[in-house]
């Protein structure tokens, strides 16, 4: 794909129109560009969406739009099925939490992209972890924790799965504030990050990996 025409689908991903968005794809399909290409360039605008939430300028309701043109573009023009699943996601609260705002609005814009949801209703324990990831097999596992001190908490369910020898395979993703992809990886975690975005990046380049 042309550096021009990457920048392009991106900022009119960026600027949630769907319908040039569509139309940009459909050209660009038409020129020999291949899924994967075209997903990585609206992760782009993904990102514009990101900065421009993070500066105050976007609501949450623009990431849920931001999901659903995603979800409208694979699904009418990269020749995949209607509502297709991209994979099994699985949240679950650590450190005292139910996830709060944040948890909900990152699982909220993952259905609407057509990935299969699941959130545990209470705090995760070391058992009841293992036995929803052994009944729901996820492809990639949300620890979030919105209180300081709950990547404790986290490496201590990471070892229960190793322990419980379920933690080849599936894919962890360590969320909430003052969590980076250092810390992520020291906890035994995949990735991390301390925002929506970060979580809801991850998901989508396990998707476009699979385009």
């Amino acid at each position: 794909m042309r550096k021009e025409d990457r920048e392009t689908l991106a900022s009119l991903m960026g600027e949630l129109d769907e319908m040039r968005v569509l139309e940009q794809v459909v050209v660009l399909q038409t020129r020999g560009v291949s899924p994967h290409d075209i997903f990585q360039a609206l992760l782009d605008g993904v990102k514009e969406v990101d900065a421009l939430y993070e500066d105050g300028r976007y609501f949450i309701a623009d990431l849920v739009m931001a999901g659903h043109i995603l979800k409208s573009v694979v699904s009418k023009t990269l020749g995949l099925r209607p509502n297709p699943r991209f994979g099994r996601i699985l949240f679950a609260a650590v450190g005292g939490d139910d996830g709060g705002v944040a948890q909900s609005v990152a699982a909220e814009v993952l259905r609407q992209n057509a990935f299969d949801v699941q959130s545990m209703e209470e705090e995760a324990h070391g058992a009841s972890l293992v036995a929803q990831v052994r009944a729901f097999r996820p492809h990639v596992l949300v620890l979030s924790g919105d209180r300081s001190g709950a990547e404790g908490g986290m490496a201590a369910h990471i070892r229960e799965l190793e322990k419980a020898e379920i933690r080849q395979g599936l894919l962890i993703f360590a969320g909430g504030p003052g969590i980076t992809p250092q810390l992520a990886g020291e906890i035994g975690a995949d990735a991390g990050g301390g925002t929506v975005m970060g979580c809801l990046r991850y998901c989508y380049e396990r998707m476009a990996s699979h385009l």
